[in-house]
């Protein structure tokens, strides 16, 4: 009988590896569902709990945001989770925010999750430029240590100056991870620390940020439109 080549081996494990793949990809994808597609008009209260000023929805499928000030507009899941990937998609990012860096003035559209003593975000942001080019359009990640005194907001960012795309954040009942891109045929880049842990001990809210920034002298504008936000089920690994 003739021995198999080598070659006809690599082909054989190339293909296992080609079916592995794909058999991955369908468990990650399994358990998708969208949160909200915002189609209908007014914002669904069974879903949100709303804070703030500045969300309107008028039945177009978007959730839009403008407002001027140094205000805080937030909406928070009435729905609980206790891990997920969760993906907000956004479009027409616009804001005039000359803030200079580092002072918490940032005009933001963001994604998270946690309450309130105990937060992570992903934010897409804006304010004017740096010294020494830090600033201006940035994408970043927020998180508060509890026992902290204070509970200073900590964060990591990358510049970015994106008016559409989509933010992540992956959550596998212990860690969280963040990831951002502009289309859906780019590769997910990931920002901030990779093995972050919150340290929830129950579920929790997903959580829409929105803020103008500035101060009550300095105002800026911040306007942008919200699409999709859907959560894809953590395969039981277990299994």
């Amino acid at each position: 009988m003739r021995k198999p080549s080598a070659r006809a081996g690599r082909k054989g494990l190339s293909s296992w590896l080609i079916a592995l793949a794909a058999l991955l990809l369908i468990c990650c994808s399994a358990g998708a569902d969208t949160y909200d597609d915002f189609k209908e008009v007014g914002i669904d209260v069974d879903k949100w709990q709303v804070n703030g000023d500045g969300f309107s929805q008028p039945g177009d499928g978007l959730l839009h945001f403008s407002a001027v000030g140094p205000t805080l507009g937030l909406l928070a899941s009435k729905t609980f989770f206790v891990s997920g990937v969760f993906t907000m998609s956004f479009l027409d990012y616009s804001s005039d925010n000359q803030a200079p860096p580092n002072k918490r003035l940032g005009s933001i559209v963001g994604l998270g999750l946690g309450t309130r003593e105990n937060w992570v975000r992903i934010e897409r942001g804006q304010v004017g430029d740096g010294p020494r080019g830090q600033g201006g359009g940035y994408v970043e990640v927020n998180w508060i240590v509890p026992s902290e005194a204070g509970s200073p907001i900590h964060l990591n960012w990358s510049p970015s100056k994106i008016a559409a795309g989509y933010l992540q954040i992956r959550y596998d009942g212990v860690r969280v991870s963040f990831f951002y891109r502009a289309s859906p045929s780019d590769a997910w880049t990931q920002i901030g620390k990779t093995s972050l842990t919150p340290g929830w001990r129950e579920a929790v809210p997903i959580l829409v940020f929105a803020a103008p920034g500035g101060t009550k002298s300095d105002r800026y504008s911040l306007s942008f439109k919200l699409g999709n936000i859907d959560v894809t089920a953590v395969p039981d690994l277990k299994e």
